[in-house]
C-alpha cells in the first residue's frame, strides 16, 4: 500500500495520496512497535510498552504537523512559490519574444488543492478569430506543461 500510494503521490502531487502513503508506512511501524511493547511486557520489561507508546504518540504528532505544514498554503489557496511564478512568466515572455503576443499583464495564480489555476491578460495584433483562438490554445498548452498548472484562463486584448 505504501509503495503504491507513494508512486501515485509522485505522479499527482496530491496531498491526499501523500497522507495515504504516510499512513500506510505508519501502520507498519506502529504495529511493529506495539508488538515490541507487548513482547517487552511478556518478557519482564514493562517499561518497553510505555516507551513504544510515547514514541508512537510523538511520531504521529510530528508527521501530522509536517503534512499540515506542507499543505496548508495549498489548501488556503495561496500563491505559488516565486520559483514557480518565474517559470510561468518565462513561458509568457517566450511568446513576447517570438512576437506572438505584444505584452501580458494581470497575471494571477493560486492553488486550488494541489493544482495551480492561472489567469492572465495578453495583448496581440492577431486579426482573425481563428488566429486569436489558436494563440489562446497554444499559450494554454504551453503553460500547462509547468508542473501543477492545470487550469489557465486567458483574456485577449486586441491592439
Amino acid at each position: 500500500m505504501y509503495f503504491a500510494a507513494t508512486h501515485s503521490f509522485h505522479k499527482t502531487k496530491s496531498a491526499a495520496m501523500q497522507a495515504i502513503s504516510v499512513d500506510a508506512k505508519m501502520d507498519v511501524v506502529i504495529s511493529s512497535l506495539a508488538i515490541a511493547g507487548v513482547l517487552g511486557v511478556n518478557f519482564g520489561y514493562p517499561q518497553l510498552d510505555a516507551y513504544a507508546a510515547l514514541f508512537i504518540a510523538i511520531w504521529i504528532g510530528f508527521v501530522g504537523w509536517q503534512i499540515g505544514k506542507n499543505n496548508i498554503d495549498k489548501l488556503l489557496g495561496n500563491i505559488p512559490s516565486e520559483k514557480k511564478m518565474l517559470a510561468i512568466r518565462r513561458e509568457l515572455e517566450i511568446f513576447q519574444h517570438t512576437k506572438k503576443i505584444l505584452s501580458y499583464s494581470n497575471l494571477r495564480a493560486h492553488y486550488v488543492g494541489s493544482e495551480i489555476h492561472l489567469m492572465v491578460e495578453v495583448s496581440t495584433s492577431a486579426k482573425s478569430p481563428r488566429e486569436i483562438h489558436d494563440l489562446e490554445e497554444e499559450i494554454i498548452a504551453q503553460l500547462k506543461t509547468i508542473g501543477e498548472v492545470t487550469n489557465v484562463g486567458i483574456h485577449v486584448d486586441l491592439v
